[in-house]
């Protein structure tokens, strides 16, 4: 599918909807979408990136690791939605 400058892809839609209000990590994330490593974790993490960083559809993700507080666990990075006022003008959802 090609994407339309500052239009966001269904995929993308599907991962803001499983989100909602909730923070979660991007394993966590593929499992509500039904997906698993088979399916393609990279198009998720690709999403993820463009919907936090992307200049035209970006700002509808924020992130941050999440330490964790066992030894030889790997951190983590938790994804949510930023309130409607921190998105900006353009990324604002009606």
């Amino acid at each position: 599918m090609r994407r339309k400058p500052g239009q966001l892809v269904p995929f993308e839609e599907s991962v803001l909807a499983v989100l909602g209000d909730r923070e979660l990590h991007g394993v966590a994330i593929a499992h509500e979408l039904g997906m698993d490593r088979k399916s393609g974790y990279a198009r998720l993490y690709k999403a993820l990136r463009r919907l936090e960083t992307d200049p035209g559809i970006g700002g509808r993700l924020v992130s941050r690791w999440e330490e964790s507080e066992r030894q030889n666990v790997p951190r983590r990075r938790l994804y949510r939605r930023p309130p409607p006022s921190q998105r900006g003008p353009k990324h604002r959802e009606g």
